[in-house]
């Protein structure tokens, strides 16, 4: 893929996550990616591979897509509904629009969280073929994933971000992924302004929902909510190059008091993972 054909990648990268733990001036990725491209030719993926691809793209349940409240012990729902069709977008002013300037036509559902798609090439595909726009606007949406490092090529467990980065744009409505309780509303310097509510699973227990890098609050400490409330909106607050919204789903770690948002400074095992925290998209999809 050309440099030309990435411009609106590295636009996007605007709103990728500088994450839970470092601040990764914006400057150095765009630069990164680019020089990636310049030395690099697009790697070789035969049609069969980019088909099995798309295909994984449709398999997630039709509910789930649209917000609508499954059936289940324990049902969740994604935090929005419907995300920008970021692939699509060609040029820095459709980039960058707030949520109220997005029309309908240009929202598409929520991808499914398959790390085969997220681990595609992004040099072996091209905003010019429609069939790639899909992957393109999956590979964006979720900027950072689980315990990965900052690369929109990289797997779970491979870099110390705790939970997933969801590239929205700013003023996005945020919904509670569950029924339950706000635990505290708080800020740092880190996850800027960010909510937590507290759940009961019916198998896990107690568990936290993290909800960083808001511009708006819209609930308080000790109110309930219900699945799909809205609870606040996408904004640029704390470490972050744009606007995104962090979502992490905590174990609790001590008895009583403020629970305090995972974070480690290095790449963890998944085995002592699972005693702290839960892939946030992943509890999703599977309740």
């Amino acid at each position: 893929m050309h440099i030309k054909t990435f411009t609106p990648f590295l636009l996007g990268l605007l709103g990728l996550s500088m994450g839970a733990i470092l601040l990764i001036d914006y400057q150095e990725i765009t630069a990164h990616f680019a020089q990636r491209l310049r030395e690099k030719s697009a790697p070789i993926v035969t049609i069969e591979q980019k088909r099995a691809i798309r295909q994984r793209l449709q398999q997630f349940p039709p509910d789930r897509l649209h917000g609508a409240a499954p059936k289940r012990a324990f049902p969740a729902l994604h935090p929005v509904s419907a995300i920008p069709n970021w692939g699509a977008f060609q040029n820095s002013s459709t980039w960058n629009r707030p949520y109220s300037a997005i029309p309908s036509n240009d929202l598409v559902p929520v991808p499914i969280y398959d790390l085969s798609v997220l681990t595609f090439p992004m040099r072996a595909l091209d905003v010019r073929n429609t069939d790639d726009i899909p992957l393109i606007t999956a590979k964006l949406y979720y900027s950072t994933r689980f315990f990965s490092r900052y690369d929109l090529d990289a797997g779970e467990f491979t870099g110390p971000h705790a939970g997933v980065d969801l590239k929205l744009p700013y003023g996005t409505p945020v919904g509670a992924i569950a029924d339950g309780v706000v635990h505290a509303v708080l800020k740092d310097d880190r996850l800027g302004i960010f909510i937590i509510l507290q759940h009961t699973h019916p198998t896990e227990g107690l568990l936290f929902s993290i909800y960083g890098h808001l511009t708006s609050v819209h609930v308080q400490s000790g109110q309930m909510v219900r699945l799909g409330d809205r609870i606040g909106a996408v904004g640029m607050t704390g470490y972050t190059s744009g606007a995104h919204l962090h979502i992490q789903i905590d174990r609790p770690q001590k008895s009583g008091g403020t629970h305090t948002p995972f974070i480690t400074y290095a790449v963890p095992r998944p085995l002592e993972i699972d005693q702290w925290t839960i892939n946030p998209i992943r509890f999703i999809e599977e309740n």
